[in-house]
């Protein structure tokens, strides 16, 4: 290294080099010298931003530690502002956590592969948390529901979709350039040994979580590279998609149509919804509740009971007109709440912006109310209204669960 450094017109520091040795201990190694200075030995050095450490069968489980913990703390610094400004509403959550959060959470993954779930798994509770907090959920909410609501991407499909990135970068260097020859060794490895190595890594997760087939990477192009990231986004899509399609709690957003600000309707799978935009937050909570199967009604509150003991849900019956079975479509539409309530002239108001007529509406007929109501940014103001009213009227009248 002396030498090196002579030869390059340089001089290396001592004081700022250390030693690891990987897969053995260091105790029984020779001293390192360098200008006659004695390197110390350590089990971890971060470099360049990576936390690295010999002990252990992953390189960068600390550095996992050190993120997921720094994304923690600006997720308790962002909260403790409500007692200053208020709660954080959900756009502005998104721009928090697209500013704050998220660079913590995708810091060196281009490097830090996500081959060992147990670590990705720190990052993704992070997030998912600070996700629940801005929507105001509980930890019961369906997990995917985070992401078809907000339009972010799950962790662990966002990360991939950065490494791809990089190799894209990467396949554009020249061959003299030192990440391109790094890569062409890791390529090596990976074709020696298929577990072992960076490149042979990010051929693994392709292949598992996007059923992409990496080349070698004498054979990968540009084209490869976004073919790759293609297929990580069917893939995420696919998984999400299937999730909502399995729960029955998503059944009042599972393919909504949504329509744009020129009037065109589509079907997203991911999207920042409408209703998340509502204003006031006590109206957005009780409609984000009821949408998502968060709430306390009937319906849900069975699920508590012993399983042996719940009655079928169409027998968890409205605790204020005891005919039919107390769902979210029911009481914003169908339930004859008292006057005074104004859930009526609610009801009439949205029926008349959707161009529906006003009367009476089933209980079959109140779940398409709800998702034609949430088509549209026009409406979504007076369906979450309508959603506070009666929900806080429902909720104070007396349980049948025991």
């Amino acid at each position: 290294l002396e030498k090196w450094a002579a030869i390059n017109f340089m001089e290396s520091n001592p004081q700022k080099c250390n030693v690891m040795v990987f897969g053995t201990s260091h105790k029984h190694e020779d001293p390192f010298e360098l200008y006659n200075i004695k390197i110390p030995f350590t089990e971890s050095y971060k470099y360049v931003g990576v936390l690295i450490q010999s002990k252990g069968k992953n390189l960068f489980k600390q550095h996992y530690e050190n993120k997921s913990q720094a994304a923690r703390v600006a997720t308790m610094a962002a909260f403790s502002l409500n007692s200053v400004v208020g709660p954080i509403d959900p756009l502005s959550g998104r721009k928090i956590y697209l500013a704050q959060i998220d660079p913590h959470l995708t810091a060196s993954c281009d490097v830090c592969l996500d081959t060992e779930h147990t670590h990705l798994r720190r990052l993704e509770r992070v997030q998912e948390t600070f996700i629940r907090r801005f929507m105001g959920l509980g930890d019961k909410a369906l997990t995917a529901l985070l992401f078809t609501e907000t339009g972010l991407w799950p962790l662990a499909y966002r990360r991939l979709t950065l490494a791809v990135r990089f190799l894209q970068y990467i396949v554009t260097l020249p061959d003299t350039h030192l990440a391109k020859k790094a890569t062409k060794e890791s390529n090596l490895l990976a074709m020696r040994n298929p577990s072992r190595g960076w490149y042979a890594g990010l051929k693994t997760l392709l292949k598992e979580r996007a059923g992409f087939e990496l080349p070698n990477l004498e054979s990968v192009s540009a084209e490869t590279t976004l073919q790759a990231s293609r297929s990580i986004r069917k893939m995420m899509l696919k998984l999400i998609r299937d999730r909502l399609n399995a729960s029955p709690k998503a059944y009042l957003v599972r393919n909504i149509l949504i329509e744009d600000d020129q009037g065109r309707l589509s079907k997203p799978v991911i999207f920042l919804r409408h209703y998340l935009a509502v204003t006031r937050r006590s109206h957005r909570i009780a409609l984000t509740k009821l949408l998502l199967s968060d709430h306390s009604l009937e319906s849900k509150r069975m699920r508590w009971i012993e399983k042996d003991k719940r009655p079928s849900r169409e027998l968890r019956l409205c605790r204020n007109c005891g005919n039919n079975a107390e769902t979210p479509e029911h009481v914003m539409f169908v339930c004859n709440l008292p006057t005074n309530t104004g859930a009526e002239r609610l009801r009439s108001k949205i029926l008349l912006k959707l161009g529906k007529e006003t009367g009476q509406i089933t209980d079959s007929e109140a779940s398409d109310m709800v998702r034609a109501a949430l088509r549209s940014q026009h409406t979504v103001t007076e369906l979450a209204e309508l959603a506070y009213t009666t929900y806080t009227y429902i909720t104070k009248l007396s349980s049948t669960v025991i």
